[in-house]
């Protein structure tokens, strides 16, 4: 159909043409007075280059953040519930670094299992990929859709999913889909305790095909390790 269109504009213009070269009225007297028509004639793609994007599939080997709180507890959370958990702290600080970078020192914690975990971080989340030869930082833009300055809504995880606190200070599930396991404090032992993330890679949408990050830029298509389903694993174990 758009090529018969064509086909009949292009006519049109044609005829439009050989009737305007001849100015002469049916007696073959000049016309008095004429003007001047400047017209152009194109089809769009041929003026402007599509624009250029490469997707770049990259290997997830780190993540950077500003974590503030780490705490653990012990009990369950419901949606609409009040917050009444005893939240022993694990881990505080202010600076932003890249995980393999942070320390977390050995903590005392009464004995018993832990099954929630809840988090206080900056909303600014880098994620660390191999992309050729390098190892680079891009930034999540879809964190949440609060200033990459503030601070993220405060998540508790476990169990049954992932929640945070609405305007009254109770529990609203988040993602159902991201739980986290427990561990246990043995009198006398030493629990060892490693958060694996699954995500094994990312796309990098590289919208004006620059090889570096720049506005319009996004992320998309997390992809998990191979036979994982889970957003994250635990490793325990114990030693006396």
């Amino acid at each position: 159909m758009y090529n018969r269109v064509a086909y009949v504009l292009v006519c049109c213009l044609s005829f439009c043409f050989l009737y305007c070269d001849n100015p002469a009225d049916s007696d073959g007297q000049q016309q008095a007075a004429t003007g001047t028509l400047i017209f152009d004639y194109r089809v769009a793609n041929a003026l402007a280059k599509a624009a250029a994007v490469d997707t770049h599939t990259c290997r997830i080997v780190d993540v950077k953040a500003t974590q503030y709180r780490i705490e653990v507890g012990t009990g369950t959370v419901v949606e609409g519930g009040v917050d009444t958990i005893d939240w022993k702290l694990i881990y505080e600080g202010t600076a932003e670094m890249r995980a393999s970078e942070r320390v977390f020192p050995p903590v005392t914690l009464p004995v018993g299992t832990y099954d929630l975990f809840r988090i206080k971080q900056k909303n600014r989340v880098w994620w660390v990929v191999e992309y050729g030869q390098d190892t680079i930082e891009l930034p999540d833009l879809n964190a949440s859709n609060l200033p990459p300055d503030t601070i993220s809504p405060i998540n508790v995880i476990g169990m049954n999913g992932c929640f945070t606190y609405d305007s009254a200070g109770k529990f609203t599930l988040m993602a159902a889909s991201e739980t986290m396991g427990g561990f246990e404090i043995r009198a006398s032992q030493t629990t060892s305790l490693t958060v694996t993330v699954n995500l094994n890679t990312l796309e990098w949408i590289d919208n004006d095909s620059s090889g570096t990050w720049t506005t319009g830029d996004r992320l998309d298509n997390w992809a998990p390790v191979a036979g994982k389903t889970t957003m994250a694993d635990f490793t325990v174990s114990y030693s006396q």
